[in-house]
């Protein structure tokens, strides 16, 4: 081979080279093109998705807002006719059902984190439970305070009847302090007003002793003195008859 086909081989390998070169950076160039269209296609399409889901988000809390206010109405209208304290309590816990079902929807729908929704499902059931010991509470106190009016005629002595009502008492402000107990809604104070109260109940039933002791005495003492007068009356009358 002479030099001039070495050379014309050596040109022809670099026009090649070049040729390839250039179709390379071509594909490249119509790569990167495509990818650009494909890139800006694609973040359309996510904003468009993105504002799809913003909407989407919207309404369900829209929704979601418009239920729990439903709810609050419900209960607030429902407890104030209610007839009976089972009634009462039929519509609080149905409202707590319902405030717990909307926060699964919540959750499930990704408007809140898992921390929030066990704080908020924790917040739902103790004001449950605060609302349906509150009404338990009253209805043990109002049961021990018309207690002496329904069951006075059942006693044969008032002081009978005086221990029965301190009992039944007692047994009201116990039952309270179990009750709040188990809502954990008790502390040093409230055990100190609870001591107090029972101390107060204690020294009304001992007040209450005294005084029906006090007015026994008081009658036993007038009894004995009308026996006396009655006794004097008939001696008297006795000796004035032998006089006669």
């Amino acid at each position: 081979t002479s030099d001039a086909e070495r050379a014309d081989l050596e040109r022809k390998k670099a026009e090649n080279n070049k040729a390839k070169a250039e179709q390379i950076q071509s594909e490249i160039a119509q790569t990167k093109v495509l990818n650009s269209i494909r890139n800006t296609a694609r973040q359309e399409q996510e904003a468009k998705n993105k504002e799809v889901a913003y909407k989407a988000r919207k309404l369900l809390e829209e929704e979601l807002k418009w239920q729990k206010e439903a709810i609050e109405d419900y209960v607030k209208t429902n407890s104030a006719v209610a007839k009976s304290m089972q009634e009462r309590l039929d519509i609080e816990e149905k409202g707590m059902q319902d405030r717990l079902a909307l926060l699964d929807k919540e959750k499930a729908n990704g408007l809140i984190k898992q921390r929030e929704y066990e704080r908020q499902k924790r917040d739902i059931e103790q004001d449950y439970l605060k609302v349906r010991n509150e009404l338990t509470i009253e209805a043990v106190q109002k049961e021990a305070e018309q207690y002496e009016m329904l069951n006075a005629d059942k006693f044969d002595t008032e002081e009978a009847l005086q221990e029965a009502i301190y009992q039944k008492k007692v047994e009201a402000l116990e039952k309270e302090k179990m009750l709040k107990q188990e809502a954990r809604d008790w502390d040093y104070n409230a055990e100190e007003e609870h001591q107090e109260k029972l101390q107060e109940l204690k020294a009304d039933y001992q007040g209450k002793l005294q005084g029906i002791k006090a007015q026994q005495e008081k009658e036993d003492e007038n009894n004995r003195n009308a026996q006396k007068a009655a006794e004097k009356a008939q001696r008297d009358f006795d000796f004035a008859d032998k006089l006669m």
